[in-house]
């Protein structure tokens, strides 16, 4: 993460980091409204009561359904939070989500949390185009197997990475132990494997032939290690074959500014130190 966003977003809440005190979060007069479009059926028009908060972050699938979409119109921006000075954790976003994470929806009365539910819950309620979560069985099942998967192994995988790899050494100062991150580079190294044989095998997308929710939140997760360095599709030319179709179906410029703030991590400054004293006993569960 920046270092005005919450390390790990929902992990972050399992791992301890985050649990920072901080401002009220600032109000949330912006609308997310969508409607279908030909190619990217979800993107911002006035259609709909629903709010969206986002991180100012560096967690591309934490701002819920961003590369759905074609764009955000520029007068309808997602609502952030500064994570990194506890306003996710304020008593007013509370009202908004009692978890106390990013990202989060608001659809009047109805508030939502996590990431993968309101992708859901937006396809559904705007009819997004099939192929985003299709209504063949199991289709579905497949998507849904990977969604269900990928937090569990992938993402944590991918965000030790990058912490291990990038933020702590180089944003913290925090040294890792060469052994705690080659342990972390073989869990990835054998998650990637599984991506490739349990679920892309010889499709082109990892569903089927059509691209779907599964491969926007694995390729958000893929681009945590890509920009502490790795390059996990120089040796994965499946991998990196199916990369290039995600980005080619969700359109390049949209992909190139959905990721620009986590491709940028590595040219922060140095924390100041009372952010390092703040972050010091959160990050330790990410040394071993």
């Amino acid at each position: 993460c920046t270092p005005h966003s919450c390390p790990d977003l929902e992990p972050c809440h399992r791992h301890g980091l985050g649990a920072l005190p901080g401002p009220a979060v600032p109000a949330l007069p912006r609308h997310l409204h969508l409607r279908q479009e030909e190619r990217h059926p979800l993107r911002a028009a006035h259609r709909g009561p629903a709010q969206r908060v986002a991180p100012s972050s560096l967690r591309p699938q934490k701002v819920g359904a961003w590369t759905l979409g074609r764009e955000w119109t520029e007068a309808l921006p997602p609502a952030s939070l500064d994570c990194l000075s506890g306003q996710h954790f304020s008593d007013d976003f509370a009202q908004v989500n009692p978890l106390r994470k990013v990202p989060a929806l608001k659809d009047g009365d109805f508030t939502l949390a996590e990431s993968v539910a309101i992708l859901l819950y937006l396809s559904r309620k705007y009819e997004a185009p099939d192929h985003w979560y299709p209504q063949d069985l199991q289709t579905r099942a497949r998507v849904d197997e990977y969604l269900s998967w990928q937090h569990t192994d992938l993402q944590t995988s991918c965000i030790r990475t990058m912490w291990q790899k990038m933020l702590l050494p180089v944003f913290l100062g925090q040294p890792v132990p060469p052994e705690t991150l080659a342990s972390t580079l073989a869990k990835l190294d054998r998650c990637l494997q599984l991506l490739e044989d349990k679920f892309l095998k010889d499709q082109d997308f990892l569903a089927g032939p059509h691209i779907s929710m599964a491969d926007l939140v694995a390729i958000t997760e893929l681009m945590h290690p890509v920009s502490a360095g790795c390059d996990l599709f120089k040796s994965r030319p499946k991998l990196a074959a199916w990369r290039q179709r995600v980005e080619a179906e969700v359109g390049e410029d949209l992909f190139q500014e959905a990721h620009a703030a986590i491709m940028k991590a590595k040219d922060l400054p140095p924390a100041d130190k009372a952010i390092k004293e703040k972050l010091k006993p959160l990050v330790q569960p990410l040394l071993h």
